[in-house]
């Protein structure tokens, strides 16, 4: 006989950070939980008139160990995804401009994850963030 189910992971609504205008050099915190949460993919992206590179940071701060991700991004409005996957010595997190089809999601008991552009920004500047992740919900 198998053991009862006692909890499922819940998808949650799309947590977003949409700031138009924004401060260079300011974080925005786009999913700050203390439940045990399953992150399942985290996108970003800085829109703004000109057409030069701009740089991009992901703040990651998982079970209270915080990373920091960067991003040059050389295409305006362009999306950026996160990634992490374990390697044998250890994790690597990162930002792409691909999506990894080989993610597979983790999950933490706490998750705090901000944004920032560290450019200039350039005229009519949108900092955008977009976290599908799930909760833990007991049965």
């Amino acid at each position: 006989m198998g053991r009862a189910v006692t909890w499922y992971w819940e998808k949650q609504p799309i947590a977003v950070v949409n700031e138009d205008p924004f401060l260079s050099g300011t974080y925005y915190t786009c999913l700050d939980t203390t439940e045990y949460v399953k992150i399942l993919s985290i996108a970003t992206r800085q829109i703004n008139d000109e057409t030069d590179g701009k740089s991009i940071n992901l703040r990651t701060t998982l079970e209270g160990i915080t990373g920091t991700n960067y991003a040059y991004v050389e295409n305006n409005n362009t999306w950026y995804y996160w990634y992490r996957h374990q390697i044998s010595e250890g994790n690597v997190h990162g930002l792409s401009i691909r999506m990894y089809g080989y993610y597979s999601p983790l999950p933490y008991r706490s998750a705090k994850i901000e944004v920032r552009s560290a450019s200039a920004l350039g005229t009519n500047p949108e900092l955008d963030c977009r976290i599908q992740y799930a909760i833990r919900k007991e049965v």
